[in-house]
C-alpha cells in the first residue's frame, strides 16, 4: 500500500460511515472487506495503522488485523507470532501516546 492507496481507503471508509446513499455504501464495504479476506493483507492493514488519521480507516484496518489474525493464527509459525505480537504493541504504544487523556 502506498500513500495514493491509502488515501482512497479513506475515501471508501468515510462514504461506507457517512453516506446517505444506499448503493455507495455497499460499494465501499464491498471495496474495504477485501482487506479480511486473506492473510495476505496484513501488511496493509498494518500501513493503515501506522499511516492514517482517518478514524474510519482506522477501525476498519484494527477490525481486519483482529479478524485476519484470530482466523489464521494456527497457521502462523512462532516467529510469525511473535513479530504479530511486537507488531500490535507497536501500534498500540504509538496510538495511545496521540490521543489526548481526560
Amino acid at each position: 500500500m502506498d500513500a495514493n492507496q491509502l488515501r482512497e481507503l479513506e475515501t471508501l471508509c468515510r462514504v461506507l460511515y457517512e453516506s446517505g446513499n444506499e448503493s455507495e455504501r455497499a460499494h465501499a464495504q464491498q471495496a474495504v472487506l477485501i482487506l479480511q479476506s486473506s492473510a495476505e493483507y496484513i501488511p496493509q492493514c498494518q500501513y493503515v495503522l501506522d499511516n492514517s488519521s482517518s478514524p474510519y480507516a482506522l477501525l476498519v484496518a484494527s477490525t481486519s488485523l483482529t479478524k485476519l489474525i484470530t482466523s489464521h493464527w494456527n497457521n502462523f509459525t512462532t516467529p510469525q507470532r511473535v513479530d504479530i505480537r511486537t507488531l500490535l504493541q507497536n501500534s498500540f504504544t504509538s496510538s495511545c501516546t496521540n490521543v489526548d487523556i481526560l
